[in-house]
């Protein structure tokens, strides 16, 4: 059963559907088979499986998978490892049982994956119908002997594992159900690709509903909505468009022919420019687009429009905790903020054992206890801009509506000092805070307890705070990337651009809470800006952003490299130009 799927795995290694987890799990029932022939003086046992275990484990190693070949590698030696070391201890008997186990289970990977239609396109089949034929045949075989000798967990074995043969015989047999969404098969384990490289995709299905989708008529690119394979004719927008490579869903294709080192536009903004040479119907991605700085033209308050606010009486209303300085927040929290990351697991505990512990079910008004933590406040110099933005950062938190009361806690040797961060601080007359030290108090321990101690003592006057009727003008919506795909710049970020300025329209306030989600596209911005002043002004954050990532070595992180997840779902690499223009060409 071994020798027709290795040939047909080395013949065909980029077709999908074995299961490396099933023929790992057979390389291990082989092997103990074999180890239990050996130690129980079963020749018979010894031969057939010598020959088996090592088909197998080549199979497991040799299909396409999630994991690299060394990490399989690994899974296989631990096996055997684990099998081996058992044996040494273990009785011939216990062994014999452990090869039955494992056995009972070694085709129901397989099964599974065959059952959910594990199949290319084309009708070819990366499972070898021979292989399964001759694993079925071989457990008539057994489930005759284990009746003949009334041996139940050999009958057992041999039915579970002669149906699991049969099943996927049937399924590996049967008519294809053409299902697009099948093109990038769900993996097990340790098997075959969600998706390979997406410039070396090997589409075999084409969905029979992509199109393309162009958003302006200067854009270099279009974006599919499904899986395209190469050769396939691609509707954009009216326009028939040959795609020259496979193109998974998500991903840009040329719309035109771009000549080497030409800027590629898309949302009507340059995104990048080509590498090389691009032809009309090329996968456009990380092999063929780079980023480097270009000239902005910056056009302040060309595109400003007058915004309208309705009258306060016919605002939309919410109902907030409206504090004595006059702000207004949405929640009732108690916070921790630490000042060093030495006392954030501390903050963690206290707020944990707080909401555990019951403490706040009697205050119907408190919203919970929040640990406010970062890696920060140590090790660095105790005075500068480094720790001028971390304060900044800190004295915004105990400026927020959001929260009743703050226990401040520190370590007590940081370069942040408590005394430093609020000291001169003007905080609201209704906000209770209370300081404190893990030194000072006396170990973790200590500090959890006068922590969870400090914020009851908090929970009475924060319970008072009760919710109030008031308009949508007071109302500030902070908003931020929640990991952008090539999709987002078409749904997340339009939907969410109109309801700020709804919001907007009433009077309220939106904020975009972060700054590379603009850089590369500031200049739509300072179009819009109300006045120069304002759009310059905005210049000045970007330039200080931009000098601040370089000295601190991070402006090539932001400019040239993009999260693996984002990078398989068609955004380039490059992820300040691409992501920013969907974030504001919308917004």
């Amino acid at each position: 059963m071994v020798v027709p799927q290795l040939f047909r795995t080395l013949r065909n290694p980029r077709l999908a559907g074995v299961s490396a987890t099933s023929w790992t799990i057979t390389m291990s029932a082989c092997f103990t088979w074999m180890v239990y022939g050996i130690k129980a003086g079963i020749i018979p046992q010894i031969p057939g499986n010598l020959l088996l275990f090592p088909g197998a484990a080549a199979i497991a190693l040799a299909v396409p998978a999630r994991l690299s070949v060394a990490r399989r590698a690994a899974v296989l030696a631990s096996a055997l490892s684990a099998i081996i070391i058992f044996a040494v201890f273990a009785r011939p008997e216990d062994i014999g049982y452990l090869a039955f186990t494992i056995s009972l289970v070694s085709a129901l990977p397989q099964t599974i994956m065959s059952l959910a239609r594990r199949r290319l396109a084309d009708g070819r089949s990366a499972v070898s119908v021979p292989a399964w034929v001759l694993r079925g045949g071989s457990q008539v075989f057994w489930l005759i002997y284990g009746l003949a000798e009334h041996n139940g967990p050999i009958i057992v074995t041999a039915a579970i594992t002669l149906t699991s043969a049969l099943l996927v015989l049937a399924a590996e047999t049967s008519p294809l159900r053409l299902d697009a969404r099948a093109s990038f098969p769900a993996s097990d384990m340790l098997n075959v690709c969600c998706a390979l490289p997406s410039h070396d995709a090997r589409i075999t299905v084409t969905d029979p509903t992509a199109r393309g989708i162009r958003l302006q008529p200067a854009d270099d690119v279009a974006i599919t909505t499904g899986d395209v394979a190469a050769g396939t004719p691609l509707d954009v927008g009216g326009q028939q468009i040959l795609l020259r490579g496979d193109i998974p869903r998500g991903h840009k294709l040329a719309v035109r022919d771009i000549g080497a080192g030409d800027p590629v536009r898309r949302y009507g903004q340059v995104i990048g420019f080509a590498q090389a040479g691009i032809a009309a119907g090329e996968h456009v991605h990380l092999h063929n687009l780079e980023y480097r700085e270009f000239e902005r033209v910056y056009e302040f308050c060309s595109d400003a429009v007058p915004q309208s606010v309705l009258p306060e009486a016919a605002q939309a209303t919410f109902q907030g905790y409206v504090r004595s300085d006059g702000s207004v927040g949405t929640r009732n929290f108690l916070g921790i903020l630490t000042t060093v990351n030495c006392s954030a697991t501390a903050a963690r505990q206290i707020a944990n054992r707080m909401r555990y512990a019951g403490l706040l079910d009697d205050y119907e008004n408190v919203d919970g206890v929040v640990a406010l933590t970062h890696g920060l406040g140590c090790g660095m110099a105790p005075s500068g801009e480094g720790i001028d933005v971390l304060r900044r950062v800190m004295r915004g938190y105990l400026a927020h509506p959001n929260f009743a009361g703050f226990l401040i806690l520190g370590l007590g040797c940081e370069d942040n000092q408590v005394k430093a961060l609020t000291e001169g601080l003007q905080l609201r007359a209704d906000l209770q805070v209370s300081t404190g030290t893990i030194q000072e108090i006396g170990g973790t321990k200590k500090t959890v307890a006068a922590g969870i101690e400090r914020l009851t003592a908090m929970l009475p006057a924060a319970d008072k705070a009760s919710r109030e009727t008031v308009p949508a003008s007071r109302l500030v919506l902070g908003t931020n990337c929640g990991g952008s795909d090539s999709y987002s710049g078409l749904t997340a970020n339009p939907a969410l651009g109109n309801a700020v300025d709804r919001l907007v329209a009433q009077g309220g306030t939106g904020i975009v809470g972060e700054t590379p989600e603009i850089y590369g596209a500031e200049h739509l911005l300072t179009r819009r800006a109300a006045t120069e002043a304002v759009g310059r002004k905005l210049l000045q954050r970007i330039a200080w952003w931009h000098e601040y990532t370089q000295k601190n070595g991070a402006w090539s992180r932001f400019s040239q490299i993009l999260r693996p997840g984002s990078r398989g779902s068609g955004h380039t690499k490059y992820r300040i130009s691409e992501p920013s223009s969907g974030a504001v060409c919308w917004d």
